[in-house]
């Protein structure tokens, strides 16, 4: 991030870099990738302490913790399930793949193709 902001300042002027601006909730520009860096961190710190404590407090304390654990289980898993399905849906590609030109890379690379 640090080169590319230089190499713009140096060939354009600061001028030429986009520094950002903040405008409703979002920022965009450099402003942005900044305040991004200590956002996240910051953000799934207090997921991870709101697991963790919700783990410790609910399960770990308990008179049986694997029972506790078996019950709470799921409810782990379907959240965990919930937000990657929604992280899944909300980034999918608005245009659905034509299925002609799909069949058509496939068996134009064929048995090159190795998983």
């Amino acid at each position: 991030m640090g080169a590319t902001v230089g190499v713009g300042i140096a060939f354009g002027g600061a001028r030429s870099v986009f520094w950002g601006e903040c405008a409703g909730s979002s920022c965009d520009g450099v402003l942005g990738i900044v305040l991004s860096w200590f956002l996240s961190p910051a953000l799934a710190g207090a997921f991870a302490a709101a697991i963790f404590l919700f783990t410790k407090y609910l399960v770990l304390r308990a008179s049986d913790p694997f029972r506790r654990a078996l019950c709470v289980y799921p409810l782990y898993i379907f959240v965990t399930w919930t937000v990657r399905a929604r992280s899944l849906l909300d980034h999918a590609p608005r245009n659905p793949i034509n299925p002609s030109s799909h069949a058509l890379a496939v068996r134009r690379e064929g048995p090159g193709v190795r998983t």
